[in-house]
């Protein structure tokens, strides 16, 4: 009896210590994932469900201490999970971690024998997803009046194997996310280096800028920094020549262009978005002619602002992208030619506004 008392003895410097080290693990460790916000759906595969979301939530928020969870369009990171019935006495679950743009970042599997256990394994292996570095006493499940709470002792015992015959032991999330391992003073630094790069290429059309609609072939470089809404963009394209012919005068009209855009996303899902970009357009307009007035087959400057609004669609690292937008050309330029009475014709102009819609791949590489 002397000898447990004397172990259980503990100083009263080592219990400060204790203290000052357990409060200074948590101030670093709670910031860790502070900016990133979560989204969770949980849906059964056919009947009804056995652990409800809403019930989830509170216990997930009950034991981190915080409310964690937001409107699944506006979350960073999107916890899905469907709920399937096996047979009689045992239940699974498929937990998958997605990123904004619909990346699969981590799969768990649950399996458990009773409706309870699940509840169990599923509130804490989404606050593991939320905070890995979570340490913490079990949560007891509401439901599950079978189970009713104790009282915990002065020391835990181990536990014993009756104690543990029901719930599924469910492993820690897997290395997938090296970052994690990272101390969390460090993950906001890390964070803001990473780059998205995606490269693509499409066809389009636009009114205002030759005689009559183009064809345009275009490629494009995208930038999007990881957990941002904000992306950046580079186009360069070539619009095919056109021709226009008027007795001996005869005209090929070609272009180039490129943007340089930055675009926000104004609605996201899991793997789609729609954004409004805004950024300058530079050309030029390629004449190749004969006949015509001295100065008209010079290449004709095109500068100006530009907008889009556009929508894209991606499964995983690949992509599709529609876009509708317009011009605005802060200079017109006036194609024309002296007939055999000396007299001035024109052939066409440039317009004010320039209207464009684009179809694109994208695939991204980083």
């Amino acid at each position: 009896m002397s000898l447990r008392r004397a172990r259980r003895f503990r100083p009263p410097k080592t219990w400060c210590l204790a203290a000052c080290v357990g409060f200074a693990a948590w101030a670093l460790e709670a910031p860790a994932r502070a900016d990133v916000s979560f989204g969770l759906s949980w849906r059964p595969s056919q009947g009804d469900a056995c652990v409800d979301e809403a019930a989830l939530r509170e216990s997930v928020e009950q034991r981190l201490g915080r409310a964690t969870f937001t409107e699944s369009s506006n979350a960073d990171i999107l916890i899905e999970a469907e709920e399937t019935p096996v047979a009689q006495g045992e239940f699974r679950a498929r937990v998958t971690e997605r990123d904004r743009r619909g990346n699969v970042r981590g799969v768990r599997e649950l399996k458990a024998q009773s409706c309870p256990s699940l509840r169990r394994a599923a509130t804490l292996i989404v606050t593991l997803i939320i905070d890995p570095h979570r340490t913490g006493r079990p949560v007891q499940d509401p439901n599950d009046a079978s189970e009713p709470p104790a009282s915990p002792p002065p020391e835990a015992p181990a536990p014993k194997a009756d104690d543990v015959s029901d719930v599924p032991v469910v492993s820690p999330p897997p290395p997938l996310h090296e970052h994690r391992a990272a101390p969390p003073s460090a993950l906001p630094e890390h964070r803001n280096r990473r780059w998205g790069v995606s490269l693509g290429a499409g066809a389009g059309t636009s009114v205002g800028i030759l005689p009559s609609a183009t064809v345009t072939v275009f490629a494009l470089v995208r930038l999007e920094p990881s957990n941002s809404r904000w992306s950046f963009d580079w186009s360069g394209g070539y619009s095919l020549p056109q021709r226009l012919r008027e007795g001996p005068v005869y005209a090929d009209f070609a272009a180039v262009e490129q943007r340089l855009r930055s675009c926000f996303a104004v609605v996201r899902w899991p793997s789609n978005e729609v954004d409004a970009c805004a950024g300058l357009a530079l050309g030029a307009i390629l004449p190749n002619t004969a006949g015509m007035q001295s100065g008209s087959d010079h290449w004709r400057l095109l500068v100006g602002p530009t907008a889009a609004v556009g929508f894209d669609a991606r499964t995983g690292p690949l992509g599709g992208r529609v876009e509708l937008g317009l011009t605005w050309g802060l200079r017109q330029h006036d194609f024309s030619y002296f007939d055999l009475a000396n007299e001035r014709q024109g052939l066409y102009s440039t317009k004010t506004f320039v209207f464009f819609v684009s179809l694109s791949g994208l695939g991204k590489f980083s």
